[in-house]
């Protein structure tokens, strides 16, 4: 697994630190425990956003974290709804998380373009700062902080298991210029069907509200 935290807020990059390996365990397992090599071909968005979840529940083993996906919040002034992919309370800390499923851009290699990556992830980031901006006079008030983050989540498979040399040299912290922190993961060989070998990144970006 390879891993980058471009923050020094400790919360969130403890907070990523375990969440994102127990993700890549908790897809694993899934695939194992199912006899499912194939799980990451035809997983969408919403289901490994559930994962990522599990993952997370699994391994609280002081019972600090709740949660809650895609659930309703309204837009009074706009007359209309959306659903928020992921409600996190850690603690006394709150998240806020969008999801995408990064099927074409990460594939065409944007996110190996910087202001690619900014400009996509832009929009992404938007939204979920929107669902925060509406619930954030309701929200149950915490003593450490609250956290919007975006997260996408890209297939590796058959030839891109040599993807860590690619990652090694592009991913490099100063050419990466967004107005709040950025993360870059990715193992790439999470399971094999004796064929073929496939993996995942995990990307986005976060920012204490």
């Amino acid at each position: 697994m390879y891993q980058i935290i471009h923050s020094e807020d400790k919360f969130i990059s403890d907070f990523l630190n375990s969440a994102i390996p127990n993700f890549y365990k908790e897809i694993a397992f899934f695939a194992r425990d199912n006899s499912d090599n194939l799980f990451l071909k035809y997983a969408n968005e919403r289901s490994l956003a559930s994962q990522f979840v599990n993952g997370i529940i699994r391994n609280d083993n002081d019972w600090n974290i709740s949660a809650i996906q895609e659930y309703t919040t309204e837009f009074k002034e706009e007359k209309r709804y959306g659903r928020p992919d992921i409600f996190l309370k850690c603690g006394e800390n709150v998240i806020y998380i969008e999801c995408k499923y990064d099927r074409e851009k990460a594939g065409n290699g944007n996110h190996w373009k910087p202001e690619k990556w900014v400009e996509w992830d832009n929009s992404i980031y938007n939204k979920v700062l929107a669902y925060y901006n509406t619930e954030k006079k309701d929200l149950i008030k915490v003593t450490g902080g609250y956290y919007i983050m975006t997260m996408a989540f890209h297939l590796i498979a058959g030839s891109e298991i040599t993807h860590e040399e690619e990652a090694m040299e592009n991913m490099i912290k100063d050419k990466i210029i967004f107005d709040r922190d950025w993360y870059y993961t990715f193992n790439n060989k999470i399971f094999s069907n004796g064929k073929a070998s496939y993996g995942l990144e995990v990307y986005g970006t976060f920012k204490k509200m």
